[in-house]
């Protein structure tokens, strides 16, 4: 087994556990990069840094917030806004997700909620508003499932 100076883990909403890793610095930051860009390895690296050294400014984890990935939550970086109308996505499951509606209630940090729709398995169509994170278009980072917000069900 490959021995490495740096390697951070992170597990998503899906169970899903991606491993980055490097040999020193630069090859982490490479690797880094290459998965998420420059911009956003920098604000990694930096978070990262700060929480080794126990620094109490919190001032440079701000790019890191939910809010501002909610604005990277769509493919091609476009918002979760009516603006740039509805999407369609269906995840491995066969669930529809549909974003950018206009009438989506807000979420308390990541933007509008996604409306997902689903047969249950007594055969009975569903529709329910859902955190963002917990959609299939979700790139904002790894969000534990406990820190994903209830949405209310679709009345409409």
């Amino acid at each position: 087994m490959a021995e490495y100076g740096i390697q951070i883990s992170a597990k998503d909403h899906l169970g899903r556990i991606t491993v980055i890793s490097g040999k020193d610095a630069d090859e982490f930051k490479g690797t880094l990069t290459e998965i998420v860009g420059s911009d956003d390895a920098e604000h990694i690296i930096n978070a990262m840094a700060l929480a080794l050294v126990g620094s109490e400014s919190v001032a440079a984890l701000a790019p890191l917030s939910p809010k501002s990935a909610a604005s990277q939550v769509q493919s091609g970086g476009g918002s979760n806004t009516a603006a740039n109308g509805p999407q369609v996505a269906t995840d491995k499951y066969g669930n529809t997700w549909t974003y950018g509606l206009p009438n989506a209630p807000e979420s308390n940090s990541r933007g509008a909620f996604v409306l997902k729709s689903w047969v249950d398995k007594s055969g009975k169509p569903r529709k329910k508003w859902f955190d963002p994170a917990a959609g299939p278009l979700w790139n904002g980072g790894p969000i534990s499932k406990d820190a994903l917000e209830e949405g209310p069900w679709y009345n409409g």
